[in-house]
């Protein structure tokens, strides 16, 4: 396959890297496309999270698209190590029935999390106070009700004002 599949249109090579003309492909089929726990998102799936299709009638150019379910599901969290790669395995086969199998790994990028008060916050708070500040932050989903999950922030260092003293 030329082209990368997550990022732009592809097509079938031969063993030289020369493209094969449409005219010769009898079938080209996207099998599976597993995810880093083995779950299969293909479009013959459950629950698919990608289309595949030729960009025009036989122009033996080739797409990956994300469908809805992948958009509402996927995003930077706790899962990013296992939604961060996926395995595309195909089965082309040729006008004179020489069938292919052939796999493409796809790693998915995301925006970083961001926290919009930058990295550093100084609060003065008296003892009983619960609560000192409203922190705001996106995860790079592209799907607004997922922006905010799985966002965590920590209090690195606490001073007593009037000493300096790390407490």
């Amino acid at each position: 396959v030329s082209g990368g599949i997550a990022i732009s249109d592809f097509r079938i090579v031969d063993n030289l890297g020369a493209n094969v003309p449409a005219s010769q492909i009898q079938s080209f089929v996207l099998v599976s496309a597993t995810d880093g726990n083995g779950v299969n998102y293909a479009p013959n799936s459950q629950t698919p999270y990608f289309t595949f299709e030729e960009t025009a009638a036989n122009s033996g150019i080739y797409r990956i698209k994300v469908t809805t379910a992948f958009v509402e599901n996927v995003y930077y969290s706790t899962q990013a190590s296992v939604f961060a790669e996926f395995q595309f395995n195909f089965v082309s086969t040729s006008v004179d029935d020489v069938v292919t199998e052939f796999t493409e790994t796809a790693v998915l990028e995301n925006v970083s999390p961001s926290i919009e008060q930058g990295n550093a916050l100084t609060l003065n708070a008296a003892v009983n106070t619960t609560q000192i500040t409203t922190l705001n932050g996106v995860n790079g989903a592209s799907y607004s009700p997922n922006k905010a999950k799985d966002l965590t922030w920590s209090i690195t260092e606490i001073k007593d004002m009037s000493t300096n003293a790390i407490m």
